[in-house]
């Protein structure tokens, strides 16, 4: 809330976003075997009086309860009220003068359940995992993440088939092992959702049918290709013949995933997503930040380039069965991915019954690559004709390969993350994932022998280390008992260090904080951990330059380089709590720092007051691996 200069009062600024409020402009909305009839949106001028007629009421208020009175003014812009909730401030649900922080909302995608988890599964989790325990470290508001498991369509109903088991029976076990492999990983989820449950087809069916009342489902023949294993719908210029390498024959498949695709006709109900086209267009250039810039640019090309043809959302219970029913007909179920993505709205209590969600939107979605067509055009269309506010950022991270060939369950050449943690340990595994070469945004290759590289070199050789180096009692016995501990003693603010590459480690330290704050601002995790490793290996060369244990190093340069090289522990240590948790603690208990120490406001540097190293009281951080089978 702004304050207003005149009377010093809570200001409500209504902005136009029209990420959240643009309808499509004439579009067409066509009935089956009616006219065409067409809508035209409110007028920027009507909206700006709109606008102007609450700023005025809003702005200047004498009484200390502004809710009433904008209760009463929100009547005045009804019309685009489902639009404008992300735009317009809304007043506190806690006491006055305070109002609760809405919680940072990072979600995973929700995971079929065709087959077990493979480490892609693991990389998501461990992503949206690392974003929503760094908004916490920084901000000290709460984060809330959802991952889960997505337990219709076709693919499970063969899959179950397949199996000999009932669709649920399916669905409980492997459900239940993407539960596991979250608790394995210390995935800290604050709600896990199956598409099963009774909440979700609540908030499905609701949605549906707010869809539906908005004009936006009209019923419809589709003919064309369709994936099974895509659970995708493609139009003639996005398949094409390939030979089937098994059996010499000609199919057709997707151009994108190379799947095959089976020729459908048959009565659906019909989203008019083309009626969002330039809607989507204006969203991805007000909000430059909503997907990555690369990614961005890719689904600018495809919205400027290609119509967008409307999307069948339901198939004929005669061909699938295991789903949510169309509400009010009983012979349709609703299609996998408009079922799928309102897990979304699911878990923030959705339908909200004309309460304010306290979650939503979402902040984050972390999906993987593949799935960005459903995400940043299907979804955002969606919200928009539901009048629902869209996520903030939506960000796609690349796929792990296995000798340059993409990780399949089909192909059945994953990578079984529990045996990755039992033999690099969780948070080995954890690191290795957000660190890789183009884990994020690229494609990776799964190595063995690079995991090894990265696990000897950065988290044994530069973070394991030198707590063990600066732990040595040896080292400790070269120091009188009085100067034993007190950082903030020989770091007063201002100061400088007088050994040799001191000011250099002193200069990174001042500069982590931020330096890795605009890596996470951009959600370039692997670099903001580049951040934190170039500070270890900095503070390493100065105890290998300064030689502490050494005889012809004076005391007070000893001391220098110990507290220092403890002082980039530490602050290396709290930074590193949202990746690797675990080891994290593990590093920040053995320096002594208080549990309510090891917060944002901790990390300047001279804070390591007290026993900042516990003599001998490393232990060993990262074990030797095991030598390879």
């Amino acid at each position: 809330m702004n304050m207003h200069p005149a009377c010093h009062r809570p200001r409500l600024d209504v902005t136009y976003d029209h990420s959240a409020v643009t309808l499509p402009g004439h579009h067409q909305i066509v009935h089956s075997k009616q006219k065409t009839q067409e809508h035209q949106p409110t007028t920027n001028k009507k909206l700006k009086e709109r606008m102007f007629k609450i700023r005025i009421a809003t702005s200047c208020f004498p009484s200390p309860h502004p809710r009433t009175l904008l209760t009463q003014t929100s009547i005045k812009f009804k019309i685009h009220s489902r639009f404008a909730s992300s735009s317009v401030p809304k007043p506190s649900k806690t006491s006055v003068g305070t109002e609760a922080p809405k919680p940072f909302y990072v979600s995973t995608p929700i995971f079929y359940v065709n087959s077990v988890p493979h480490i892609g599964h693991l990389h998501s989790m461990v992503i949206a995992d690392v974003l929503g325990r760094y908004n916490q470290l920084k901000t000290d508001t709460p984060s809330f993440m959802l991952t889960g498991t997505d337990e219709h369509g076709s693919k499970v109903q063969r899959a179950a088939e397949n199996n000999r088991q009932s669709p649920q029976e399916l669905c409980e076990a492997v459900s239940d092992r993407f539960r596991q492999l979250a608790r394995a990983a210390n995935v800290k989820y604050d709600d896990f959702i199956r598409t099963t449950e009774p909440r979700h087809h609540r908030a499905a069916q609701h949605l549906w049918n707010t869809l539906s009342e908005n004009g936006h489902i009209y019923k419809g023949k589709y003919e064309g290709w369709y994936s099974v294993s895509d659970e995708t719908y493609y139009s003639s210029t996005q398949v094409e013949k390939k030979l089937d390498p098994v059996t010499g024959l000609e199919r057709m498949t997707s151009i994108e995933t190379k799947k095959p695709v089976e020729w459908i006709e048959e009565e659906n109900y019909m989203f008019r997503l083309s009626g969002f086209q330039q809607a989507l267009i204006d969203w991805l250039d007000n909000n430059p930040n909503a997907l990555i810039s690369s990614q961005r640019s890719d689904i600018m090309h495809q919205l400027k380039s290609h119509d967008l043809a409307d999307l069948s959302i339901s198939r004929p219970t005669s061909r699938l069965s295991w789903g949510i029913p169309v509400p009010g007909d009983p012979n349709q179920i609703m299609y996998v991915w408009l079922d799928a993505l309102s897990n979304y709205l699911t878990a923030t209590g959705y339908p909200w019954s004309g309460k304010e969600p306290a979650i939503w939107p979402a902040n984050v979605h972390v999906i993987g690559k593949d799935i960005i067509k459903f995400h940043a055009i299907y979804w955002p269309a969606i919200l928009m004709a539901a009048g629902i506010p869209l996520p903030k950022h939506i960000i796609a991270h690349g796929h792990w390969k296995i000798d340059e060939e993409k990780m399949s369950k089909s192909i059945g050449n994953v990578v079984d993350p529990f045996k990755a943690m039992d033999e690099w340990g969780v948070d080995g595994v954890r690191y290795y994932l957000m660190r890789a070469p183009g884990s994020l945004w690229g494609d990776s290759d799964w190595a063995p022998n690079r995991l090894d590289e990265h696990y000897r070199k950065d988290l044994l050789g530069q973070l394991g280390n030198l707590l063990a180096r600066i732990s040595a009692p040896k080292l400790w016995n070269r120091l009188p008992p009085g100067r034993r501990s007190g950082a903030s003693i020989l770091f007063p603010p201002g100061s400088k260090t007088e050994i040799e590459g001191a000011d250099s480690l002193q200069r990174l330290l001042l500069q982590l904080p931020g330096e890795l704050d605009g890596h996470m601002k951009s959600f370039e995790i692997p670099k903001a951990l580049k951040s934190i490793f170039d500070v270890l290996a900095g503070a390493n060369r100065l105890i290998q330059d300064t030689a502490p244990w050494h005889e012809s190093t004076t005391p007070d340069d000893a001391y220098q380089a110990i507290h220092l090289s403890a002082e980039a522990l530490r602050i290396s240590g709290i930074l590193l709590q949202p990746f690797i948790p675990a080891k994290a603690a593990q590093l920040l208990d053995s320096l002594g720092v208080a549990q309510d120490g090891r917060t944002w406001s901790h990390l300047a540097l001279g804070l390591g007051t007290g026993s900042v190293v516990r003599e001998g009281g490393g232990g060993l951080l990262f074990p030797q691996l095991r030598p390879s089978k």
